[in-house]
């Protein structure tokens, strides 16, 4: 997956969350508004892969994320640029727990 975006589109991985607590992936998403992270990017990506259901996602600490919570924080930030919500939810979770990530990629200008 990480090849397909880096190598194939030529994205740049921003950032990557890895089995987070609600609070924790809640936190950087409020803090977008505040950050200079994404400037001069032409488009903004999140991949989504977890255990959930067609609202949102579970976290590391079993706590539910909506999707919504996740856009409302984007859609302000990035103004008309492209803004592109990739999700892969699992309806069971794993034998291995509900192992997750958020990863954010764009691509520059």
């Amino acid at each position: 997956m990480f090849d397909f975006f880096d190598k194939t589109l030529r994205f740049k991985t921003v950032v990557k969350l890895e089995n987070q607590p609600r609070e924790k992936i809640r936190e950087w998403f409020k803090a977008l508004d505040r950050s200079k992270m994404f400037e001069g990017f032409e488009m903004f990506v999140c991949l989504i892969i977890g255990f959930g259901n067609y609202h949102g996602f579970h976290c590391n600490d079993e706590e539910f994320l909506s999707f919504h919570e996740i856009y409302k924080h984007t859609k302000d930030k990035f103004g008309d640029k492209p803004k592109v919500l990739l999700v892969d939810i699992s309806h069971v979770p794993n034998s291995r727990g509900n192992h997750h990530f958020v990863l954010f990629i764009s691509r520059t200008l």
